[in-house]
């Protein structure tokens, strides 16, 4: 049996903003490292709970969530981002980018992934979004 091939391709579009860079190809293969880890729990028959804890900012005297900026609170979520520290050289900032991918491909399936960023990229070269 063929083991699936979890990579982004050039049809869904880059992660960053420059498909070709080196930054793309180092966040490609950390979302590969994500993804191959996931589905290897999910086969198993794992639950996978990617709980994180985003800081609150005080801005104008009220908390507000800081997106995109968290901190791994679960077990599965530290496992992944252990996982993602070992995987390659990266920044903090592509293992974020990572961890939520992987945590929205957890949601909808490495299928409806690919559906959606392939839609999401093909509307972009069309002009559709920008």
């Amino acid at each position: 049996m063929t083991k699936p091939n979890y990579r982004h391709t050039p049809a869904m579009g880059p992660i960053s903003q420059d498909l070709g860079s080196r930054y793309e190809k180092q966040l490609q293969d950390l979302l590969h490292a994500g993804v191959s880890w996931l589905m290897a729990k999910l086969e198993r028959g794992d639950e996978v709970e990617l709980e994180v804890a985003y800081p609150l900012l005080e801005i104008d005297g009220s908390a507000v969530d800081c997106f995109g900026v968290f901190t791994p609170r679960s077990d599965d979520a530290k496992e992944l981002d252990q996982l993602l520290r070992e995987a390659g050289p990266s920044t903090f900032t592509q293992r974020q980018n990572v961890t939520q991918r992987v945590a929205w491909i957890r949601a909808i399936g490495w299928e409806e992934y690919v559906r959606e960023a392939t839609r999401y990229a093909a509307e972009v070269r069309e002009g559709i979004l920008l």
